[in-house]
């Protein structure tokens, strides 16, 4: 299974790199997939019942990726705007 995710991955890497239509569409999607995730954590997480902590805590393992997908996005647009 990981191969297969590899390759797709890989394979919109390439077509987005190649199209900057698409990958502008797909730092907007990332970027407001981390947005709503955190924001869903910080508002579960105001509450004090016991399932809405535990929801909270399942968003901050999908904060991660895309915290990640977010600096390079940024990292990428810093450098892009450099040269």
């Amino acid at each position: 299974m990981s191969s297969t995710v590899t390759t797709v991955t890989a394979t919109a890497m390439a077509a987005a790199m190649s199209n900057p239509a698409l990958a502008a569409i797909l730092s907007l999607l990332a970027v407001s997939a981390f947005l709503a995730a955190l924001i869903g954590r910080e508002s579960l997480g105001a509450y004090s019942n016991g399932p809405y902590r535990i929801l909270a805590r399942g968003l901050t393992i999908g904060l991660v990726p895309l915290g990640l997908a977010f600096l390079m996005i940024a990292l990428a647009r810093v450098l892009q705007a450099l040269t």
